[in-house]
This record gives structure tokens, C-alpha cells and sequence, in this order.
């Protein structure tokens, strides 16, 4: 039979210490939303299942969130940031960022969030993407009371 060791390593005498991070699953630093889900859910020692279950998603909804292939909808976002404890997205600047972020937090369509402001969808639209401005004092005064103006 043949010998079967290899090689062995000789270290000098002496004390040794060898230090490394220890290996995880997930980006220690999380940059996509994919990644601060993923590391939340590997924090909380759940599986996949038990947060497509949470949310009630089709089977592979949440594993496509996880790997960045597909973004929830709106009306899921208050139960992720819920869920991470913080909303992912940069801080709005913008107004048009702080509408879209008050929509997150609400988990607001533009539609919905459209008729509370009492504007037209289009009009909420031009506003988060920077076209426009509000111009009325109506809409300045509604946005007043929504914190965003």
C-alpha cells in the first residue's frame, strides 16, 4: 500500500496566532437591497421560505429579491424596512426622492399616493423624477403636511 501522507508544514517554535475574519454567507457591508436582505435573514437564522411566507410571494419571488433579479413591489416595502429595521435607499435629497421614499415607507402606489396629495398621477410623476416643481400653494400646503415640502 502506498504511503498516503503528503507533505506536513514545519513551523518554527514558538507561539503562533493565526488570525482571520471568520467566513460568512453575505457581504459584511451590504450595497444592494438583495445584500441587506440576505444578510438580515442569515442574522435572524430564517431560510428563504420562512420570509416568502412573511410576505406571501410565489415560490421563487423572494430568492429573485435576494439575488437582485426582480425589486418588490411598493405595497411590500413598510413590511422590508420593518424587517431590516432601516430603509436601505440613500437619504433623500430631492423632493422628488422624498416622495418616493415616503411611498416606500407606506407602501404607497403613485396612484394612491397621487390622490392624497389631490393631484393627477402624471403630475406626482413629473415631481419624482425631477421635471417639475409644485407650483400651487395647495400642492406646496400638502406637501407641508406630509413633511416633504
Amino acid at each position: 500500500m502506498p504511503h498516503l501522507q503528503g507533505f506536513v508544514a514545519l513551523l518554527p517554535y514558538g507561539d503562533k496566532s493565526l488570525k482571520s475574519l471568520k467566513p460568512v454567507l453575505y457581504e459584511r457591508e451590504p450595497k444592494t437591497l438583495g445584500q441587506h436582505l440576505k444578510k438580515r435573514r442569515m442574522e435572524l437564522g430564517l431560510f428563504q421560505r420562512d420570509l416568502r411566507t412573511r410576505f406571501n410571494l410565489e415560490k421563487e419571488t423572494y430568492a429573485n429579491w435576494e439575488k437582485d433579479r426582480c425589486h418588490p413591489a411598493m405595497r411590500h416595502w413598510p413590511g422590508i424596512i420593518e424587517l431590516l429595521g432601516y430603509d436601505p435607499n440613500p437619504e433623500p435629497k430631492t423632493l422628488g426622492e422624498k416622495l418616493l421614499a415616503y411611498r416606500r415607507r407606506h407602501g404607497l402606489s403613485r396612484k394612491a399616493l397621487a390622490r392624497q396629495l389631490g393631484v393627477d398621477e402624471a403630475t406626482l410623476w413629473r415631481w419624482e423624477v425631477g421635471l417639475r416643481e409644485p407650483e400651487s400653494e395647495r400642492h406646496v400646503d400638502a406637501l407641508r403636511r406630509l413633511a416633504l415640502a
